[in-house]
């Protein structure tokens, strides 16, 4: 019995799964113990926080992906300075209808100008209600999206090479 539950489970999630998988950028922004991040609100989830970034388009290289992306959201270009993580996971999307998107999320360790105060862009995602500065040891309190981002954004950063986290959720 156990065996037919899985095989109808299965073949829900191959009906439902999108088979492109979607890059995305985000920038990890630390600076003297805090991570800027966006919080967004929505019905769905409620208030949560994510970094910034978002999809990259066709055309674009990674690069200019997450420089667009932070100039939209964070009103700012970003110092990039490495790949830190990689990672991939299966998001479940409601629109237009409901499907499963697999995910590779490309995470840089970056730097803002020094003179930078946290705001949002010209074209913020519409979800976000603004940007700020949230400290490194109050991530474990405040929900986070994806759920994976407080484990890995307390580690610390490393100077080498990137480091793939496997699959997430």
């Amino acid at each position: 019995m156990e065996s037919f539950g899985f095989w109808k489970r299965l073949k829900l999630l191959i009906k439902n799964l999108h088979v492109v998988i979607r890059n995305t950028v985000r920038a990890v922004i630390v600076k003297n113990g805090y991570v800027l991040l966006l919080m967004r609100k929505n019905d769905l989830k409620g208030c949560y926080y994510s970094l910034p970034g978002g999809g990259q388009e066709y055309g674009e290289t990674l690069l200019e992906a997450l420089q667009r992306e932070c100039r939209e959201e964070i009103a700012t270009s970003v110092i990039v300075k490495r790949i830190e993580y990689i990672a991939d996971f299966f998001k479940p999307k409601s629109t237009p209808k409901a499907y499963i998107q697999h995910r590779l999320e490309i995470l840089f360790y970056c730097q803002v100008p020094k003179s930078y105060i946290p705001q949002s862009g010209p074209k913020p995602d519409k979800n976000q209600v603004r940007v700020e500065w949230v400290a490194l040891n109050k991530l474990d309190q405040i929900p986070l999206a994806p759920s994976f981002l407080a484990e890995i954004l307390k580690r610390p950063m490393r100077s080498s090479k990137p480091t793939y986290l496997g699959k997430f959720g």
